[in-house]
């Protein structure tokens, strides 16, 4: 084995952990996005829509755990009917 085979070993690992994270961040959101689109009455005509709709609810989830994460915040941010639109 040459010295390399810990290192390259340790990687995969790595990479095996971030994609596992990864894919379980994005079947949360999924979750998430589900539910909201249901309490809301939601529904998109094509999967590309949807798609779209996703990534957009995606990042305003983001920017709502962002801003509820920092100290000395003077307000929260939630989910709420608008969290799928753009700014």
């Amino acid at each position: 084995m040459s010295s390399l085979t810990p290192a390259i070993i340790a990687l995969i690992a790595t990479l095996a952990a971030l994609a596992f994270y990864a894919d379980s961040n994005y079947n949360q959101t999924l979750q998430i996005f589900n539910q909201w689109k249901a309490q809301h009455g939601l529904s998109y005509s094509t999967q590309l829509e949807n798609e779209y709709r996703l990534k957009i609810f995606e990042a305003n989830l983001q920017t709502i755990n962002d801003h509820n994460s920092r100290l000395g915040k003077s307000y929260t941010m939630g989910v709420n009917q608008f969290t799928g639109l753009t700014k």
